[in-house]
């Protein structure tokens, strides 16, 4: 009497499963990662669509090819062992354009007019201004919130404190001189100021 073998657990579990994930699963198995510290430069993504093998993209300039270690050897020496001066001459332009740019004239006269408490410091390209507060707790409170400003900014005050005195000089040191940077702070911190001093006048 003929014997029926029963189905191999693989061929069993494989069953009322999504046949098209095989291809993929086959195609990982196949070509596998090369382990290679230059081989951790590149992405990798199965084959789909009319795509033939595997892909590699390129970490550092997006160029996709074969997921093989003869094609990535080829794109690391041909791309990321030479010279990178593109890549830092843009580095660079983002840079500037980044950096707080000096007032003009007429733009630290608009600017001074919507700050009158603040004075030209002499001889520098600078602002300043005292604070007097009711105590030291209320002076502290000032200068905790205005600590606050200048860490989410990346802006950071010149300050001098006694007691209930807070002395403030602002300058933007990218540039050497007065920037707006210098104008957001100072009407911030008069706003600061003017709240700090309504509280206590209630």
């Amino acid at each position: 009497m003929a014997t029926i073998d029963p189905p191999s657990p693989i061929a069993a579990a494989t069953v009322g499963k999504d046949e098209s994930a095989a291809p993929i699963a086959a195609s990982v198995r196949k070509v596998g990662r090369p382990k290679s510290l230059i081989h951790a430069e590149f992405e990798w993504s199965p084959k789909f669509g009319e795509l033939k093998c595997d892909q590699a993209k390129c970490k550092h300039c997006g160029w996709r090819g074969a997921y093989s270690k003869q094609n990535m050897d080829r794109h690391w020496k041909n791309c990321l062992q030479r010279p990178r001066d593109d890549i830092a001459v843009e580095a660079r332009r983002r840079f500037l354009s980044t950096v707080p740019k000096r007032l003009t004239s007429t733009e630290r006269s608009l600017g001074l007019a919507k700050i009158p408490d603040w004075k030209v410091v002499e001889g520098r390209d600078a602002i300043y201004r005292r604070f007097d507060f009711k105590d030291f707790n209320e002076a502290w409170g000032f200068m905790s919130r205005a600590a606050l400003v200048a860490e989410q900014t990346n802006h950071h005050p010149e300050w001098f404190n006694v007691y209930n005195r807070v002395d403030v000089t602002l300058s933007t040191h990218d540039c050497n001189g007065l920037s707006q940077n210098d104008i957001n702070f100072a009407t911030k911190l008069d706003e600061f100021a003017i709240g700090l001093k309504s509280q206590h006048d209630i």
